[in-house]
């Protein structure tokens, strides 16, 4: 764990930027919609991308307190891959947990596996499994069609 990050740009749903460090963080074990992504049937008025980023930017704004965990391991865009669990006020919790369970992004813990933190990517597995799937398309496929 590492003390509160200084947060000075929220990507998306699942990117963050540290100006301390000027280190860019992807969230482990959730993809959250694309900045543009919008719901599919009946909630395809709603910009879940725009929602996803709003949501993150207020849990780091509204944190008491910030940790960072991570192994260092890198993305494919040279990202570092993180968890990060906030305090609100009200305990500990994962950021990703807050997101799942808010149907604002997909789990990719049944894609991506365990990762270097089996216990958090366990938590985050369970949360999605609990609330079900969000009202947008898969991110990754998402991409693939637009």
């Amino acid at each position: 764990f590492m003390p509160k990050l200084k947060i000075t740009k929220t990507i998306d749903g699942d990117t963050i930027k540290d100006t301390t460090s000027g280190i860019t963080y992807r969230f482990s074990a959730i993809d959250a919609a694309e900045l543009n992504q919008y719901g599919i049937d009946e909630y395809s008025d709603v910009n879940y991308g725009q929602l996803g980023r709003e949501f993150v930017e207020d849990a780091f704004y509204n944190a008491q307190s910030v940790q960072l965990v991570t192994s260092g391991k890198k993305d494919k865009y040279g990202r570092t891959l993180a968890y990060f669990v906030v305090d609100e006020g009200k305990g500990d919790v994962l950021v990703q947990c807050l997101e799942v369970v808010n149907l604002l992004a997909w789990q990719t813990v049944s894609f991506w596996g365990l990762g270097s933190f089996p216990p958090l990517a366990k938590i985050v597995s369970a949360a999605a499994k609990a609330v079900g799937e969000p009202h947008f398309m898969e991110p990754w496929d998402y991409k693939k069609n637009n």
